[in-house]
């Protein structure tokens, strides 16, 4: 599922796991979802302060719009 997918009316819980080592299983085995930022090509991957960033603004840009 990626960010624009998700239904941002719910409650959520986010987990970020950094770059290197990710989240670790035993974390991963507590969530329902994964949610995938969807990448430029030629891009692997973002550092956690800009996933987090990236991510916590689709969440409020999404609440935001289902106000209107």
């Amino acid at each position: 599922m990626t960010i624009q997918e998700l239904d941002v009316t719910q409650n959520l819980c986010l987990v970020f796991g950094n770059e290197g080592a990710g989240v670790s299983p035993r974390i991963l085995e507590q969530c329902q979802k994964r949610i995938l930022i969807p990448m430029a090509d030629g891009v692997d991957s973002l550092n956690v302060a800009s996933a987090s960033a990236v991510f916590l603004y689709g969440v409020r840009s999404g609440r935001i719009a289902m106000r209107r």
